[in-house]
Order: structure tokens, then sequence, then C-alpha cells
């Protein structure tokens, strides 16, 4: 791998004005050499266009057909799920991604705000080869909210969103991995967990380089784990009052 690849997630509010998030968006582009987003939706998809070139990977693409071009070549499943982009300047080749389901769609705990049917619980696979041959693996997930106060355990009075997120999405996301693992992957996970601290088997997260840091509130909910511990993690402040700062961190 490169000798240095700084690597990012940020959860961009669906509902932010266009201006805040082209900016940021730009911020984060210029600063990261891997990004994955959450709550970006379609409409959205013009901004990764213009940095290079969006590969939308519909069943029978076939790798050979994505010729990178500018900076950024950025990939989202067909199914769904957040983008994943990857600059060009770390010469790697796509091999396939698609979404997998960590949770199926069902009712939930009503909670002021919030829906309660959620969808499927989409988190996007991308596989790529790295410039010295290896085979490494991406997720970008986002899991279910409203499961933990604090950084106390699950909460005892939303029964069935708590079951989404410690009986489906957490387990799931733990096997795709393990599976990685095991076939000699290198593994990179990124994402919205929803969950103070989450931890996933066979990684590391940011937060053993910063353990005081949080990215919502006082919890740290949004992650990066890989198979190594950063050398430095660095924040860009939350775009609105309340909501998600945004996680780079430098690997070696």
């Amino acid at each position: 791998m490169a000798d240095t690849v700084v690597c990012g997630t940020a959860n961009i509010l669906v509902t932010l004005d266009s201006p805040a998030v082209e900016t940021r968006f730009e911020k984060l582009v210029d600063v990261c050499d891997v990004l994955a987003l959450q709550e970006w939706p379609r409409g959205r998809n013009d901004l990764l266009a213009a940095q290079g070139r969006l590969f939308r990977w519909w069943p029978g693409v076939s790798p050979h057909d994505l010729e990178p071009r500018g900076r950024w070549s950025f990939h989202r499943a067909h199914a769904g799920g957040g983008p994943i982009g990857v600059r060009n300047s770390l010469h790697e080749t796509p091999l396939a991604c698609w979404a997998s389901v960590l949770a199926p769609a069902g009712r939930v705990d009503k909670v002021p705000g919030r829906r309660s049917f959620l969808g499927p619980s989409w988190c996007t696979r991308l596989k790529s080869r790295r410039r010295d041959g290896s085979v490494v693996i991406r997720y970008n997930l986002h899991l279910t909210a409203g499961v933990q106060i604090g950084h106390m355990d699950y909460r005892g009075d939303r029964p069935k969103r708590v079951a989404r997120h410690r009986d489906r999405e957490r387990p799931r996301i733990g096997e795709l991995v393990a599976e990685d693992l095991a076939r000699g992957f290198d593994v990179e996970v990124y994402g919205d967990d929803n969950f103070h601290h989450m931890r996933i088997g066979g990684l590391t997260a940011w937060w053993a380089t910063e353990p005081g840091e949080s990215t919502f509130g006082n919890r740290a909910i949004d992650g990066i784990w890989t198979t190594r511990s950063p050398d430095s993690v660095t924040f860009l402040p939350a775009l609105v009052p309340g909501e998600h700062r945004h996680v780079i961190a430098r690997y070696s």
C-alpha cells in the first residue's frame, strides 16, 4: 500500500442545504485519499462525478469497463448503501462492488422525529486490488439510530430498534469482516454505527488512538476500523449544531 493513506468518514445530513454540503465535500476530497459518505442521496451524485468518475455497479458490469478519470473514483452499489471514494493516485483497481443487507426491512419502536418503519440496512462492500497486489475490502455502513443513551449499554425502552442493531446489524458486519480476514484480505470499515465505541472483531477503531474524542455529542459513533491503528486522527466540525463531526485518520 501507499506510504501514507488518509481515510475519512462523513455523515452529511440529507436535509442540509447544497452550499454547505459542497463546501464540506470539497474539503474532504482535498485532504482524504479514501472517503466514505453516509446520508448521501443519489441527488448528490453529480458532486461525486465532478471529482473524476462515479461508477454505478449494476449487475453485469465488468471491472474492465471502468476506466478512471480525474482525481477520484467513487463507487455505488446498484441496490443501496452509501458511496465509497478512492483517490486515483493510489492506483487501485476496483474488482467488485455490491450492497449487503445487514438487517431486513421492518417496523421499529416509535421515536419522535424518526420513522417507525425502516427499509433494509444496506452496507456497501467495495473490493479493490492495490498497486502492490494485495486486496482490500472496504465497507460503508449506517446502523440503526436511537439504541443507546450516552456511553451506557443498549437502552431498555426500544426493544425493536435495539434488536435490529444488536442482533442483526452488528453480528452480520462481524461475520462479513471475519470471512474477508480469513481469506487473507485487508479490511476497512467506515460509517455511522450509532453506538459509542462499537467494536468489530479483528479490527482496530480510530478511538484506540484518541479515546477521549467524540463525533456526536459526547459519543464516538462515526467509526473507521482497520487492521492497524492510525498515526493521527483529526476532525472537521459539525456543519450545524447537534450534528456529526467528520473523522479523518492518517495511516502509514
